[in-house]
C-alpha cells in the first residue's frame, strides 16, 4: 500500500492501463454496445484513477479519455477532427463530466485516505495506550494529552474534509451535478445539496428513500428506471441512463445519472453511489439543434436545384441532395466520397476542378452563368451554378458548397424566343424596307412628274408628313448666300402659315455653326435622336424665340443636304414631334435616300433647263450667223453686180473693190472664229509652244486694232511693266487672244473712250490686263461673258455685230496655255 500511494508510476499508471483495456473492450464489443454508450467504458478508468491516484492522475486519465473518445468513439474514427457541431458539444460534455467525476473521486480519495490514516493512528494509539496503562501508569497524564494531540489533529482533518465537501457541493452546483448515495441495507438515499435543488426541494429538506426517489420520476420512465437501477446491481457494473422527473410544482426535468456499485468484501452489493446532472436545456438545445437540421435537411432535399458539398483538400464529394442525384443519374451513395473525374470527362472534370480551385483560393463567391456537363441519362445538360467556400472555426476552408441550376430548357426557350424575335425583327423590317420602298418610290413618281423641281420638292415635303415627320422643311441656298425655305410641311396647314411667319421674323443666318447652315458648309447629314433643353435655348435668338421653340415640342431632328454636281445647294429637315419619334441611323438612311433623289430631280431639272436655254442660245446663233455672213455677202454681190454693168466711174469703181475686200476679210473672219471653235470643241486645235517675249506680240496686236481706235477716237494705251517679260506659248495664238480682247473692248466702247492694255510680272505668272470705259456688263450676264453662242443682245437687231465667239475663244486658248481668265464690270455703262 505504501508504494502505491507513493510511487508517481503506479498512481498515474493505473488510467492508461484501464483506458487500454477500455480500447481493447471497445473493439471487440462495439457493435453490441451501441454508437453512443462506448463512452460509458470511458467513465471507469477515470473514477479508477481518481479513486486510486488522486486529481492528477485523475486529469490526466480525463484528457486522454476525452483524446481516446475522439479519435476511437466519434465518427470518422480513427481521426482527431471534429466532424460537427453535435459532436464537439458531446466531448465537451464528456470532458466536463470526467472533470467532475475526477473531482468527486479525489475528495473521497483523500477522504478515504484520511481515514484510513486516521483508523490506522487510532489503533496505535490504543495499543500505545493499553501498553503503557499495563507498563507505565505514572505516564498516564502524559498519554492522555498526547491523545489529546491526535483528537485536535483528527478534528483539524474533519474540518478540512468538510471544506472539501463544501468545494465539491459549490462545483456541483455549477455544473448543475448533484451526487448520490444509496445505503442498500437501510434503504436509504443520501442526497447533496444541489441534487434537492435539482429536484425542486429545499436541501435536507426531507429524507429521501429508494421507493420515494422512484416516486419523484416521471411516470412514463419510472419502470425503466427500476430496471435499470435492479440490472446495475446485478451486473455490479457502473451504470448510466437518462430519465425525467416531476418537480412539486409540476416542472418535468431531465436527468443524466450514472453510479457504479459498492461491494463488501464477500462482493455482495451494499451501497450504490453516483451523480445526477440536470441536462434539460441541453437536452432543450439539441432537440432544437436537430429540428433545424431536419428543416434544413428538408429544404435542401426538396429544392429543385443540385446541391453539393465537397471537402475543400481533395474536392471530393462528402453531400448531394435527391436534385442532384436525379440530375446526374447516379446514386448517392456511389456519388459520396468520389471526386470529378470519376464521373466526367476529363476536359469537363479539369474545367470543374479548376473553378474550385478558384474559390478556395479567392474565398468568395463564385458564379459560373453556363457550364456544360455530361449526365449519365440526359446527355449533355447546361448549368448555371454558384460555389462558395465554407470555413471551420480558425478560417480555413473546410468545405465547398455549390448549388446549380438546370437551365438547359430555358437555354432552348431562349434560344426559341430569340429565334421567333429574329423572325419578327425581319418580317418587321421586310414590311419596313417594303413602306420605305413605297415610300421612295411615291416620291421618285413626284419627282419624275415635273421638271419644275420647286413644285416637286414641295411635293414631296408634302409625302414626307406624317411618313417619315411630324414637319418637313426644304431649304435652298442661293448664289448670294441666303438660305431660303422653299417648302414647308405638316399635317396642319395652320401650323403651317405658323412657321412661315417665324421664319420671316427669324431667318436662317447662313453663320450658325449647327443646323442647316452647318450641313450646307460640311455636305454631311446631322441626326439628333433627342432635343434637349440645352439645345433650344442654344438656337433661340431670344427669349420669345425660346418660347415658340418649347410650344413646337420638337423630339427629334433629321438634316441631309441636297447635293448636286458635288456641291451641296439646299437641305431637307425632318422634324418630330407629336408623334414622339426618335430618329435612328435607318430613318437617317432613309432620308439621305430621299435626298438623294431629290438632288438628282434637281439636276436633272437645271440639266433641262439648260439644254432649253443652250437650244434658244444655238437658234439664236444660227440667226446671228446668218446675219453675219448675209450683211458681207449683200456688199460683195451688190458691188459685183455694179462693177460688172460696167457703168461706174473710175473713183466708184475703187471705193466698191475696197468694200468687196472689206468684207470679204470680215467674212473670212467670221469663218475662221467658226473653224477656230470647231477645232476647239474637236481637240484639234494644237500650240506650237516656245519661249516668246510679251512686248513683240502686244505691238502687233495693238498696231492690228490701231485704225479702228483711231476711227472712234479711242485713246488706246499701253504699259508693260518691264519689257524683257516672256512665257512659254505660241505667238500667233497668243496675239490672236489679245486682239480679241482689244477687239471687244473697243467695240463696246463709244467714241472719244479710253482703252487700256496693262502687262505686269505676278509671282510665277504674268497677268495681262485690258480695260475700257465701254457700255459695261450687267451683273446677271457676267457668268456667262466667255460662253459659246453668247451675247449680251443676241436679237437681229443689236446695235454691235459679232458672233459672240471671240471672248469664248480667248478662253479656251488661255487656258490650252495653262493660265486663266475672268472678267470685271462695276455695272452697265460703267466699263468693263
Amino acid at each position: 500500500m505504501v508504494l502505491k500511494k507513493e510511487h508517481p508510476l503506479v498512481r498515474y499508471g493505473i488510467g492508461p492501463l484501464a483506458l487500454l483495456f477500455a480500447i481493447i473492450l471497445k473493439e471487440w464489443a462495439f457493435a453490441s454496445l451501441g454508437p453512443e454508450r462506448p463512452f460509458l467504458l470511458l467513465f471507469a478508468p477515470i473514477l479508477l484513477s481518481a479513486w486510486q491516484g488522486g486529481a492528477g492522475p485523475g486529469l490526466v486519465t480525463t484528457l486522454l479519455a476525452a483524446a481516446v473518445a475522439d479519435y476511437f468513439f466519434l465518427s470518422p474514427f480513427y481521426t482527431f477532427k471534429i466532424p460537427d457541431r453535435t459532436s464537439l458539444i458531446q466531448l465537451w460534455v464528456f470532458i466536463l463530466e470526467g472533470l467532475t467525476m475526477t473531482a468527486l473521486g479525489a475528495v473521497m480519495q483523500r477522504a478515504k485516505r484520511r481515514a484510513a490514516q486516521t483508523e490506522r493512528d487510532l489503533k496505535k494509539l490504543n495499543l500505545e495506550l493499553e501498553r503503557r496503562v499495563a507498563e507505565r501508569t505514572v505516564q498516564m497524564e502524559e498519554t492522555n494529552r498526547e491523545l489529546e494531540n491526535e483528537i485536535a489533529e483528527r478534528n483539524r482533518k474533519e474540518a478540512q474534509l468538510r471544506a472539501s465537501e463544501r468545494q465539491l457541493a459549490t462545483a456541483q452546483e455549477i455544473a448543475s451535478l448533484g451526487s448520490w448515495e444509496w445505503d442498500i441495507a437501510e434503504n436509504k438515499v443520501t442526497w447533496s445539496d444541489e441534487l434537492y435543488r435539482i429536484y425542486g426541494l429545499e436541501p435536507r429538506s426531507c429524507e429521501i428513500g429508494y421507493e420515494t426517489f422512484l416516486d419523484r420520476v416521471h411516470p412514463e420512465d419510472r419502470a425503466h428506471t427500476g430496471e435499470t437501477i435492479k440490472r446495475a446491481l446485478s451486473d455490479r457494473r457502473p451504470f448510466s441512463f437518462y430519465h425525467r422527473i416531476v418537480r412539486p410544482d409540476g416542472a418535468v426535468r431531465t436527468l443524466y445519472a450514472r453510479g457504479e456499485t459498492v461491494l463488501d468484501p464477500k462482493g455482495e452489493p451494499v451501497k450504490m453511489i453516483g451523480t445526477g446532472q440536470d441536462i434539460t436545456e441541453r437536452e432543450k438545445a439539441e432537440e432544437e439543434l436537430r429540428r433545424a437540421e431536419a428543416f434544413l435537411n428538408s429544404i435542401v432535399e426538396n429544392l429543385p436545384n443540385m446541391i453539393f458539398v465537397k471537402e475543400a483538400r481533395e474536392l471530393r464529394f462528402v453531400r448531394f441532395n435527391k436534385a442532384g442525384e436525379a440530375l446526374l443519374g447516379y446514386p448517392r451513395a456511389d456519388l459520396i466520397g468520389k471526386n470529378d473525374y470519376d464521373f466526367f470527362p476529363k476536359e469537363q472534370a479539369d474545367f470543374f476542378v479548376a473553378k474550385d480551385r478558384q474559390v478556395i483560393e479567392d474565398g468568395r463567391l463564385l458564379d459560373i452563368p453556363e457550364e456544360p456537363i455530361q449526365t449519365r441519362h440526359l446527355g449533355t445538360r447546361f448549368l448555371h451554378t454558384k460555389k462558395i467556400p465554407l470555413y471551420d472555426k480558425d478560417g480555413k476552408p473546410l468545405y465547398l458548397l455549390g448549388i446549380s441550376e438546370d437551365i438547359t430548357e430555358r437555354k432552348k426557350m431562349e434560344a426559341e424566343r430569340e429565334q421567333l424575335v429574329r423572325e419578327q425583327t425581319a418580317r418587321i423590317e421586310a414590311e419596313a424596307a417594303q413602306r420605305r420602298l413605297t415610300f421612295l418610290s411615291e416620291a421618285s413618281a413626284l419627282l419624275a412628274s415635273s421638271l419644275e423641281y420647286e413644285t416637286t420638292l414641295a411635293r414631296v415635303a408634302q409625302l414626307a408628313v406624317p411618313h417619315l415627320a411630324d414637319w418637313c422643311v426644304v431649304s435652298m441656298a442661293d448664289e448670294e448666300g441666303p438660305i431660303r425655305p422653299l417648302a414647308v410641311a405638316h399635317v396642319n396647314p395652320e401650323k403651317v402659315k405658323w412657321a412661315q411667319e417665324i421664319e420671316q421674323r427669324y431667318p436662317t443666318n447662313p453663320a450658325d455653326p449647327y443646323g442647316v447652315p452647318q450641313v450646307l458648309r460640311s455636305g454631311q447629314p446631322e441626326i439628333y435622336s433627342e432635343i434637349t433643353d440645352a439645345q433650344l435655348a442654344a438656337a433661340a435668338r431670344d427669349e420669345a424665340h425660346l418660347r415658340i421653340l418649347r410650344t413646337l415640342g420638337l423630339q427629334s431632328v433629321m438634316i441631309v443636304p441636297l447635293i448636286v454636281q458635288g456641291r451641296p445647294i439646299g437641305a431637307i429637315t425632318f422634324l418630330s414631334a407629336e408623334s414622339g419619334r426618335r430618329y435612328h441611323p435607318g430613318d437617317l438612311a432613309l432620308a439621305q435616300d430621299l435626298s438623294r433623289r431629290a438632288a438628282l430631280a434637281i439636276e436633272n431639272a437645271r440639266l433641262y433647263r439648260q439644254a432649253q436655254a443652250a437650244n434658244r442660245a444655238k437658234d439664236e446663233f444660227l440667226a446671228v450667223v446668218s446675219h453675219e455672213l448675209r450683211t458681207p455677202l449683200n456688199a460683195i454681190l451688190g458691188w459685183s453686180h455694179l462693177l460688172q454693168d460696167g457703168a461706174l466711174d473710175p473713183e466708184t469703181t475703187g471705193r466698191g473693190l475696197e468694200s468687196i475686200a472689206r468684207n470679204a476679210a470680215a467674212q473670212t473672219q467670221l469663218i475662221e472664229d467658226l473653224l477656230d471653235v470647231s477645232r476647239i470643241v474637236s481637240g484639234k486645235l494644237h500650240l506650237d509652244v516656245r519661249q516668246i517675249e510679251i512686248a513683240p506680240i502686244l505691238r502687233a496686236a495693238i498696231d492690228t486694232v490701231q485704225p479702228a481706235a483711231e476711227a472712234k477716237e479711242i485713246a488706246l494705251s499701253c504699259r508693260l511693266s518691264d519689257p524683257s517679260i516672256s512665257v512659254l506659248g505660241d505667238p500667233d495664238r497668243l496675239q490672236q487672244v489679245i486682239w480679241n480682247l482689244l477687239s471687244n473692248a473697243i467695240k463696246f466702247t463709244p467714241e472719244q473712250g479710253t482703252v487700256a492694255v496693262q502687262v505686269e510680272r505676278t509671282n510665277l505668272h504674268v497677268e495681262i490686263r485690258v480695260s475700257d470705259t465701254g457700255i459695261g456688263i450687267a451683273p446677271d450676264f457676267l457668268p456667262y461673258v466667255f460662253d459659246r453662242f453668247r451675247q449680251a443682245n443676241s436679237s437681229s437687231t443689236r446695235s454691235h455685230s459679232g458672233l459672240g465667239l471671240g471672248l469664248a475663244i480667248v478662253r479656251h486658248l488661255v487656258e490650252l496655255h495653262g493660265g486663266t481668265v475672268s472678267v470685271e464690270s462695276p455695272g452697265e455703262g460703267r466699263g468693263a
